[in-house]
């Protein structure tokens, strides 16, 4: 499922790592893969939904794929030029939001083990 966009990502090199980032149609429509689907595909595949025709890609509402902004609205937010787990990034406005899902995720893994 994908947020149908207009937008393309013309960012080409990120200087934070120096890996270019492609631009090309699509980009930003992608927001929720299966876990499965993610750790099979590449990234290409996964931003281009590459063997999908446009008819058969959904739409979902807005506050599914925000990119880089965030209000009372959002239910999913999409670092689109570099979240806080970057240096350069570490002052994102909505960092807060990814530590504390990251300490979330650590703090479940500990629980698990500890099982």
């Amino acid at each position: 499922m994908g947020l149908r966009r207009g937008d393309r990502d013309e960012q080409v090199t990120r200087l934070e790592h120096g890996r270019e980032q492609s631009s090309y149609p699509r980009k930003n429509w992608s927001s929720l893969w299966s876990k499965e689907v993610v750790a099979t595909q590449t990234g290409a595949y996964l931003h281009r939904f590459q063997d999908i025709h446009d008819d058969r890609i959904g739409e979902i509402p807005s506050t599914w794929n925000m990119l880089d902004w965030m209000d009372e609205t959002t239910k999913l937010i999409h670092y689109t030029n570099g979240g806080p787990w970057l240096q350069a990034y570490r002052n994102h406005p909505h960092a807060d939001v990814w530590h504390r899902a990251l300490e979330a995720m650590h703090a479940s893994r500990r629980r698990k083990r500890a099982a």
